[in-house]
């Protein structure tokens, strides 16, 4: 619009250069032209920040300027009158029809006005059908090939979009896909590969795209064969390698050979054929079928498997490590472990191999339960079809998808103290008697392990517990203050510590005797416990010394907490204290330095104070 503005006020000088009429009022027509080369400046200046519907508003002041320069011309048949054709076809290239009949309608009437009005034509209507059919001819025109082109550019677009959605799904679907896929063109060439791919050969992308898959991927002792096949393919097209599902041998990039299931399906398209081959990492299958050889040619796994939960002290480690080798042993699916709740009311699960599910409670009454029956009687218990089984909790085989299991009781001294159990993702017909003995053993050993898992987990809170006041020890504070930096760090809150000292307490104890100054300790760290927040950390950090961990806890407010805590000593104590909020760079030890100061502060300015570094 701003560009034909300025166009149609750059004819006005010229026309009023060339040969015209005496009768022509040139300043007017200069004028006409001002007005519009302004019109179109301002256009050009603001584009885009004009209202659609200010649109029409400029198509008719066009047609108003149009008809102003044809008066002033003197001459209703003046070049002019071209104006009105930029006019229509302006409306009806980028109007709808009836907006562009709207705007042509104005048009014939001021053109009409100037014919009927204005002085120089002698044959106004003549002059006016032909003016205004012509411009309706040619908008009608312009509009039939803009809407032609444009449902062909819809059309086209909207194929284009369909083409683009299915080449991405087809992408998507191959990259995120866990087999490798790579195509091949017909002189064996790599044309593209997956994610997958790449990951599996070693290979990228762009390394291995061109290279021939016969030289780049497979041994020297089967090149020869492949190419042979592929070539007889070619020419007779039909090979007993393609569209069906091989096992072979692959080259990683590295140089070692790795076992794969090969499909390739051939696709010929415009002439050329292309190879689209999918290949199945079986590594971890041929693994696991070996193992099972070896597990079933060699009894001596049970010996191994008793060495190994014997050796195991960490005591979160020895639960899991028990299912994993149940699973292992009877090459189940899972492998679960259940033991008792302290009120003996159901069997929760304390861990799970082969199943990432949440904690499992088994009621001892109510639902049936094959942990719960083989607890109950001592004995094993096995369902070769656990779905729809009445003895077996049908919500638990959906949530493993299992087919068979087995539960056996864990005894201690002959006393059931829990069920190591194992569940086959396919139907098991019965338990063999290897398995079974293998399981009988694992559970002896089991219950070995747990007694022994349980004396270290009672070992390791003993060994972080204070045995005076049954708070946190120093070693317990030296691993919980890191953490809790860290923690600050991420989570990005104020950490304060304080540490305490009551005054004078060597003279306390001299006077009243070590047993009343162990009671004061107690008396002490229990009033403050009450006072403190489940997230906040006391530890007796040595003798009558504490320390205290507020997370997210403002210096202004932890000075308050501090000051509770310091005026609530018994016994006419009294207590000085330093306090730290972490600067958020310091180490553990940089912070303890500075809360250490502060309490020495406090001693040296008179005790019975708190002092905040």
């Amino acid at each position: 619009m701003g560009y034909l503005y300025i166009a149609g006020a750059a004819l006005l000088p010229l026309l009023v250069l060339l040969p015209h009429s005496r009768g022509e009022d040139e300043v007017g027509l200069l004028a006409v032209g001002g007005v519009a080369a302004a019109a179109g400046a301002i256009l050009l200046a603001r584009q885009g920040r004009f209202p659609a519907w200010s649109l029409h508003l400029l198509v008719a002041l066009a047609t108003a300027i149009i008809t102003l320069g044809i008066h002033f011309t003197g001459d209703a048949g003046t070049p002019l009158v071209a104006y009105y054709f930029w006019v229509g076809v302006y409306a009806f290239y980028f109007f709808t029809p009836r907006q562009a009949a709207a705007h042509v309608a104005l048009l014939a009437i001021a053109y009409g006005s100037a014919l009927e009005w204005g002085p120089g034509s002698t044959e106004p209507l003549r002059h006016w059908v032909m003016i205004v059919s012509t411009i309706v001819v040619v908008g009608l025109l312009i509009a039939r090939l803009v809407s032609q082109v444009r449902d062909r550019a819809a059309e086209a677009a909207a194929r284009a979009e369909k083409l683009l959605l299915a080449e991405e799904r087809t992408r998507l679907i191959l990259e995120t896909a866990q087999e490798g896929y790579l195509a091949m063109d017909a002189d064996g060439r790599v044309v593209t590969v997956n994610a997958r791919a790449e990951e599996m050969t070693g290979w990228p992308r762009a390394a291995i795209v061109g290279r021939r898959v016969s030289a780049t991927l497979l041994p020297e002792r089967i090149r020869a064969g492949f190419e042979r096949e592929l070539a007889h393919f070619l020419e007779t097209g039909e090979s007993p390698v393609m569209n069906r599902t091989i096992e072979l041998v692959v080259l990683h990039r590295d140089g070692h050979e790795f076992p794969v299931e090969l499909a390739i399906a051939p696709l010929c398209e415009d002439g050329a054929w292309r190879f689209n081959a999918f290949v199945h990492d079986i590594t971890q299958r041929k693994r696991d079928e070996q193992r099972m050889r070896e597990q079933l040619e060699d009894l001596s796994v049970i010996a191994d498997v008793a060495r190994d939960l014997s050796s195991v002290t960490d005591a979160h480690a020895a639960r899991p490590a028990i299912c994993k080798a149940a699973s292992e042993l009877s090459a189940a699916k899972v492998g679960l472990l259940f033991e008792p709740d302290p009120r003996g009311q159901e069997l929760i699960s304390t861990a799970v191999v082969g199943a990432p599910i949440p904690t499992i409670h088994l009621a001892f009454t109510g639902a049936p339960s094959g942990a719960a029956a083989a607890f109950s009687s001592g004995q094993p218990f096995f369902v070769a079809d656990a779905r729809g089984h009445p003895a077996v909790d049908q919500r638990l085989v959906e949530r493993l998808q299992v087919a068979s299991a087995l539960w056996q009781p864990v005894l201690r001294n002959g006393v059931p103290i829990g069920v190591l159990s194992v569940a086959w993702e396919h139907r098991v017909a019965e338990v063999t008697e290897r398995v079974a003995s293998l399981m009988d053993l694992l559970a002896a050993e089991a219950a070995v392990a747990i007694e022994r898992a349980d004396l270290l987990a009672r070992l390791e809170a003993v060994a972080r517990t204070d045995d005076l006041t049954g708070l946190a020890n120093r070693r317990a504070w030296d691993e919980h203050l890191p953490r809790e930096l860290s923690r600050a760090g991420r989570e990005e809150y104020a950490l304060c510590i304080a540490m305490f000292d009551l005054d004078r307490f060597k003279a306390f104890n001299d006077q009243q005797g070590h047993q009343a100054g162990d009671r004061l300790l107690k008396q002490v760290t229990a009033t403050w416990r009450d006072m403190l927040r489940p997230s906040d950390i006391l530890a007796r950090y040595g003798g009558e010394e504490f320390v205290l961990l507020l997370p997210n806890c403002p210096v202004d407010e932890a000075e308050r907490v501090v000051e509770r805590l310091r005026t609530s000593v018994v016994a006419g104590q009294t207590c000085s204290a330093g306090l730290a909020v972490w600067d958020g760079e310091e180490t553990a030890d940089e912070l303890l330095s500075r809360v250490d100061s502060a309490l020495y502060d406090a001693k040296r300015q008179g005790r019975d104070r708190s002092v905040t570094a």
